[in-house]
């Protein structure tokens, strides 16, 4: 029997705390052995804010590729800036097709749109 169908029947069989806890034993029983898919970190609304009001600071542009890079810090999937530009969307910022900024020029949220969403 694999990992992956014991985890099955452990959840059909109990609780979730309960398989929750027997498959955190499994694991650290187990040890490196088995890797079990982790779920993506999502930053916040606010925690992005944060990080683009920071990076935009002094009237500055950002490039979505810094804001991509800079988000990779919450998960390493977020380095994907078609990913990155869909989650500004759904959290209501901006990106621009083009901004200019100190290190080019391309997609990107201008300053302007980071200081009137806080303002907001």
């Amino acid at each position: 029997m694999d990992f992956r169908t014991l985890v099955t029947m452990i959840c059909e069989a109990t609780d979730e705390e309960n398989a929750r806890r027997i498959v955190a034993a499994l694991v650290e029983y187990e040890g490196s052995r088995v890797s079990l898919p982790r779920q993506r970190v999502t930053p916040t609304t606010d925690e992005i804010r944060a990080v683009l009001t920071e990076m935009t600071s002094g009237e500055v542009s950002v490039l979505l590729t810094a804001v991509a890079a800079r988000l990779s810090s919450f998960d390493a999937a977020w380095r994907n800036t078609g990913e990155v530009r869909a989650l500004l969307a759904k959290n209501g910022i901006r990106v621009r097709d083009g901004v200019r900024t100190p290190n080019g020029n391309g997609p990107g949220v201008h300053h302007e749109d980071v200081s009137s969403a806080d303002a907001a």
